[in-house]
């Protein structure tokens, strides 16, 4: 069972493990972004869309987590620039 009371209520995750691991166990609600999937730089209206059809906005709580540090940080930087301000990482195994 997963114990994620600590988050804030419309807290939206993102996992960044890979697509093989986010179907082996998925975390409930989680949107899957492998490692390198979500690029600003490369077409800032794309990263604005999709994240709008995700129901994120800059003032959207945000999680992300992974299991590989580097790839959380990633994402965590991708989000800041695309304009998110409340995200918050964490490892896989402090969500479940």
């Amino acid at each position: 069972p997963e114990s994620r009371h600590f988050l804030k209520t419309g807290t939206v995750i993102f996992d960044t493990r890979s697509t093989y691991e986010f179907n082996l166990h998925r975390l409930s609600g989680a949107i899957s972004v492998p490692s390198g999937d979500f690029i600003t730089s490369r077409d800032p209206l794309d990263a604005s869309k999709r994240l709008a059809l995700w129901g994120v906005n800059p003032e959207t709580p945000v999680v992300v987590v992974g299991t590989s540090f580097e790839s959380v940080i990633e994402l965590a930087w991708e989000l800041t620039q695309a304009g998110l301000e409340n995200i918050e990482t964490y490892s896989l195994s402090r969500i479940r």
